[in-house]
């Protein structure tokens, strides 16, 4: 399924230590589009993942206490096609 990712960065040291990291997420997990905004202080993040509740969890685990994660399922639009 598809899933969108807001991620509230309120801690910027964790939100960077966690991106440069080595990121070992389950299998069946991947996100082919990411955006951070320029000052850091959100990021939205496109997710393929098996559900919603998994994908919480391991955002949530992933950046601890510094990033609030705000997962929704969305649907993909193609523009253009």
């Amino acid at each position: 399924m598809d899933f969108a990712a807001i991620h509230t960065i309120n801690d910027v040291a964790v939100w960077d230590k966690a991106i440069g990291g080595e990121a070992d997420f389950p299998e069946g997990f991947s996100f082919p589009v990411f955006v951070v905004a320029d000052d850091k202080s959100r990021a939205i993040c496109v997710w393929r993942a098996p559900e919603r509740q998994a994908l919480q969890d391991t955002l949530d685990r992933f950046f601890g206490d510094g990033v609030v994660n705000d997962v929704f399922p969305v649907d993909i639009i193609q523009l253009g096609e």
